[in-house]
């Protein structure tokens, strides 16, 4: 008889999950064709006279975009809306993304350009979210079910309207022309499936408001800026992209970028990022003068811990982290990438593995590793993380989170408000075929290449019942154990 587990009242046959199942990276997708007319998304067709470049060694890719919109989206650029499509713009794009770049389908970055020109940028008006020109196409490859990044983008806001910052997403479905493309067979030259037309983090009076960072001829410095946290193995030996405090802790520039950044203001965020760190992680970290409490907004670093919490992404406090230093020097944080987040691997089908590393000898030690941290709907995720696990060794740090717990679990973090937030994107994705399309197109075959295992996955109705069942496990054992929560 097969080995078995159970999720639920759910019986599964192990016997598909050993190593034969090992994601296949060159997994070809199919050629299909899409009537505009199918769609009630926006249908973003991007032209290109070249490959599209993997933004690392090459330069950007020139592009032209045109998008058709369904009557309820609206879309501006150079302050004016247009009243009818297609909208038409220039952008340059290029892949984005780190273990994803490896996947069949491609996430891509790109920057709306002035067409007359293509040196400047060129501010572009999505869907009312404000004048813009960096934005993200986001595949989801890593997501079954496609929904994983907008629940914590939503709830986040929602704890703190107007305060707490997360990106905007927006389903579109997305046509590629390479026009110099000989190969009628490259399936990138077609139809490409359902992305996530995604705000980037980044400082701006519609994003992350903060003040420009500035200088002055005596050297003084002043304003806000962002970085993003990374994972050591992330980073590229380009010192002027990233950099290293003190503590050995990784981040690479963001807002000004690495291209814009000045040698005086490289040397500021260096000293406050050391500051920060100090005051979080030296021994009187709890003083209410020298500790952390002069340089964090509390409330903000609270409500992402508890984010994380429920969401236990595989990355939390590692690299999807985005930080923000205000005029005050004081700390916010934003979220990023949560494909990895409410299980996204089946915990049970590890657990058997973890019990039994015959199954698997090659990824037991690793599976082990996941069962005990990321893929349980048990036991607490701040644990031996950056920033969280230091700042919940104060008494009155924890007394502040047990509270805000009890006030957002009965309103933005109870399951009921979170399956809402599933139901209604998902409906949106089902509309009119446009899921179904996107599936056709990877060849039907639901795979889940996260962390490199990519064991095959359930169907999608069976990958969302399980997103649900974690969330409500999850909340369930926090509830359960908050109370318990001591220093």
């Amino acid at each position: 008889m097969p080995l078995q587990t159970t999720l639920g009242d759910t019986f599964y046959d192990l016997e598909d999950f050993v190593a034969t199942n090992l994601y296949t990276i060159g997994l070809t997708p199919t050629d299909i064709q899409i009537n505009l007319g199918e769609t009630n998304l926006p249908v973003m067709q991007i032209y290109t006279e070249e490959q599209i470049s993997n933004g690392y060694s090459e330069p950007k890719t020139p592009s032209s975009v045109s998008m058709q919109l369904p009557p309820t989206k609206t879309l501006s650029y150079n302050a004016l809306e247009k009243i009818s499509g297609p909208y038409e713009f220039d952008a340059e794009i290029w892949q984005r993304g780190n273990s994803s770049r490896l996947l069949t389908k491609r996430s891509y970055s790109f920057e709306t350009k002035d067409p007359n020109n293509p040196e400047e940028d060129m501010d572009v008006n999505f869907f009312g979210w404000g004048n813009e020109e960096d934005y993200a196409l986001v595949g989801c490859s890593a997501d079954i079910t496609m929904v994983r990044n907008v629940i914590p983008f939503e709830s986040f806001r929602q704890m703190n309207p107007g305060k707490n910052w997360a990106p905007r997403i927006q389903f579109v479905e997305v046509i590629l022309n390479n026009e110099n493309e000989t190969d009628p067979n490259n399936p990138y030259n077609r139809y490409q499936g359902l992305y996530a037309l995604t705000e980037k983090p980044k400082r701006d009076r519609i994003r992350i408001n903060v003040p420009r960072l500035e200088e002055d001829s005596n050297g003084n410095v002043w304003g806000g800026f962002v970085l993003q946290h990374r994972r050591s193995e992330f980073l590229f030996s380009d010192p002027t992209t990233n950099f290293t405090t003190a503590r050995n802790e990784n981040y690479s520039y963001r807002s000004p970028n690495s291209n814009k950044i000045t040698p005086l203001q490289r040397e500021y965020v260096r000293d406050t990022m050391d500051t920060l760190e100090e005051s979080i992680f030296g021994d009187d970290f709890t003083n209410p003068q020298t500790g952390y409490k002069r340089h964090i907004d509390i409330e903000n670093i609270i409500d992402y811990i508890l984010l994380e919490e429920v969401a236990k992404d595989g990355d939390s406090f590692k690299s999807s982290i985005f930080l923000t230093m205000d005029e005050d020097k004081r700390l916010t944080l934003s979220p990023w990438d949560y494909d990895g987040a409410f299980g996204n691997l089946p915990f049970e089908r590890f657990e058997a593995i973890s019990q039994n590393p015959s199954l698997n000898p090659i990824f037991a030690p690793i599976i082990d590793q996941l069962v005990e941290t990321d893929l349980s709907p048990q036991g607490w995720h701040f644990q031996n993380k950056f920033l969280a696990d230091r700042l919940m060794q104060d008494p009155e740090f924890v007394e502040q989170f047990k509270n805000r717990w009890y006030e957002q679990s009965e309103t933005v973090l109870n399951p009921e408000n979170i399956f809402n937030i599933i139901d209604t994107n998902i409906s949106e994705l089902e509309s009119n075929g446009a899921l179904d399309r996107n599936f056709e197109k990877w060849n039907n075959v639901i795979f889940n290449p996260l962390y490199m295992f990519g064991f095959r996955m359930l169907s999608f109705d069976e990958e969302v019942n399980r997103l649900k069942w974690f969330v409500e496990e999850r909340h369930n054992w926090i509830n359960n154990n908050i109370e318990t929560l001591t220093v």
